[in-house]
């Protein structure tokens, strides 16, 4: 039987709780209209906010599709397919963690009364392809 120092086995988990997890992909798959933090309208079932794990997110479903951000947060990368849209909801706070937002689709900033903010951690908007921003 092989036995392991005493303390060995909490300095272990520390150093892999302390490893970065790395990007994870999460695609839109809700329906028109559908909220953000359902984990059901995400593939994989999961929340795409950055939080230990970073995310790079699409939101580019066949046909028209809607995804309604109502919850403040942030993810690395954002790609909005063409005739797709991302309304930020009403006094929610989106941050673009590596500073790119991708696609040929709509960005609504859905502020009434309320602050609305979109930001870019780079201090640069980095935008690829054409994205609409409506306020």
């Amino acid at each position: 039987m092989l036995h392991a120092p005493l303390g060995t086995g909490a300095a272990l988990a520390a150093l892999i709780f302390a490893t970065p997890l790395g990007n994870d992909n999460a695609t839109w798959v809700g329906p028109f209209g559908g909220l953000w933090n359902n984990p059901g309208n995400w593939s994989p079932r999961v929340v795409p906010l950055n939080n230990g794990i970073t995310y790079f997110v699409t939101v580019s479903p066949p046909g028209a599709g809607q995804a309604i951000f109502n919850v403040s947060g942030s993810v690395d990368l954002l790609t909005i397919g063409p005739d797709d849209e991302v309304v930020l909801a009403n006094g929610q706070s989106l941050g673009i963690a590596q500073g790119s937002l991708t696609g040929n689709g709509t960005l609504t900033m859905g502020s009434v009364g309320n602050q609305t903010d979109l930001s870019f951690a780079l201090g640069e908007s980095l935008i690829d392809g054409t994205i609409d921003v409506v306020a």
